[in-house]
Formats: C-alpha cells, structure tokens, sequence
C-alpha cells in the first residue's frame, strides 16, 4: 500500500512534466468545431487526433526489478472517453523488445499469467491495469531501468489510433 501511495504521490507531482505539458497546453481547446461532442462520436467519426485525445492514460508506471531483469510489467489507467468500445491490439517502446497484455490469475494455489490477444474498454469507462491483475509485460529490456526514469510508449487501438504514454519508473 505504501508502495502505491509513493507512485501515486510521485506521478501526481510529476504529471505535467511527463506529459510534457505546459498550463497553456491544459488550458487550450485543439478540437474542431462539430454539432457533436467528441465523446458522442463513435471511433469510426473521430479522426486519429480526437480518438486518441478521448482515450486517456494516467497513472503510468513501470515497475523497477533488480538489474539484468529481462521483463517487466506496466501499470496504468485507462479511460475510454468515446461513445463505442475501443480494442487495444498491441504497444511498442524503445527500452523493450516487445510488449504483450497479460492477466494473472489463481488456479488453486498457483498465480498463472495468460497472454491475452487485446485489451476492452467499454464505452465511457475505464480500467486500471495492476500487479496481481491485468497489466502489460515489456518483454527484453534493452537497457538498465533507473528509479525516477520516464519512459514513452506507444499503445494502439484496432483502428490504428496511436495513444502516447509516458511512465515514471519506480520500485514496487
């Protein structure tokens, strides 16, 4: 729990910075004028901008193994601002070969890790990937992990749509 609380002080205080955004960044409005809002249109009506500006990632955050780890996991949040499901297909980064959607289960007594194809997000919802849960695995580090490092990442939608993250790395 105080792992957690550490993440999420650390992330809160770090948010503008590793978004790199600026106050006039939050403050401005770079959607076009249109009868509906973004969040009534369906993914197949928004352009590639306005459907990755409607599904928000927060909370990003890598988890820091012991060095010469070859894995890691990913943690965030993610909501789904857009009046259709979305599907998240795959994601890629520099500081890892591949990268793979999983979800940990118990069988009996034994913790299991499935692969899983994609990822749903229902409409107007959100989900949060977690230890012991649903999380996405950066499979061979290509370099040394350090404490308080931001990382980017790219998830994508079935559609194509490229949704940026930035993720701090920290201890869990």
């Amino acid at each position: 729990m105080r792992f957690w609380f550490l993440c999420c002080l650390l992330i809160c205080s770090t948010s503008v910075i590793a978004n790199d955004l600026t106050p006039n960044d939050m403050a401005s409005n770079d959607v076009a004028p249109s009868d509906m809002s973004p969040s009534d249109m369906s993914p197949s009506d928004m352009s590639p901008s306005d459907m990755a500006s409607n599904i928000v990632v927060s909370n990003a955050v890598v988890r820091l193994l012991p060095p010469g780890s070859p894995n890691t996991a990913v943690y965030f949040d993610i909501a789904n601002n857009t009046s259709q499901p979305i599907e998240l297909t795959r994601a890629e980064g520099q500081f890892a070969d591949s990268f793979e959607f999983h979800l940990m289960s118990m069988d009996g007594e034994t913790m299991r890790m499935q692969h899983l194809d994609s990822l749903s997000v229902a409409a107007h919802q959100s989900m949060a990937l977690v230890p012991g849960g649903i999380h996405l695995m950066a499979l061979q580090l290509k370099e040394s992990l350090h404490e308080g490092q931001v990382l980017s990442l790219i998830l994508y939608t079935e559609q194509g749509t490229a949704i940026p993250v930035k993720a701090i790395v920290a201890k869990p």
